[in-house]
């Protein structure tokens, strides 16, 4: 990568976003629970049938109810349903954007930006 390093990229990811909204990941994993309890009752198992596939029957029970999960869980949603990642989660992120609001997100004020820069400076000095 040559002589310097990245020490921190999310000042400069962050300051000047032109995205202005943002996902809200409650809608997103209710709506992702109720394709995964779609695709399980098409299938034909119970909740209880999913603990045959290495899931305890309250986290599935939770996961429907649209718990937020890790991407090894999709994985393993996508083997049991028998439905690629992208069929999984496709039209799931409709109408999840929002507007930002001061409580949601908090965007680095232009005097941390402002130190942040001056100590990659002074460590490019150093180096």
């Amino acid at each position: 990568m040559g002589k310097y390093k990245l020490i921190c990229s999310w000042c400069f990811c962050t300051y000047h976003t032109t995205n202005q909204s943002v996902p809200n990941q409650e809608k997103f994993f209710l709506a992702l629970g109720t394709k995964v309890r779609t695709l399980r009752k098409k299938h034909g198992y119970s909740q209880e049938d999913m603990i045959s596939f290495g899931f305890s029957a309250r986290h599935f029970q939770q996961i429907e109810a649209g718990r937020p999960i890790t991407a090894t869980t999709m994985l393993r949603l996508c083997e049991v349903l028998e439905v690629s990642m992208e069929k999984l989660v496709k039209g799931l992120d409709a109408g999840i954007y929002e507007k930002p609001s001061p409580e949601r997100v908090s965007a680095p004020s232009k005097a941390a930006y402002v130190k942040l820069r001056g100590q990659i400076l002074k460590w490019r000095q150093v180096r």
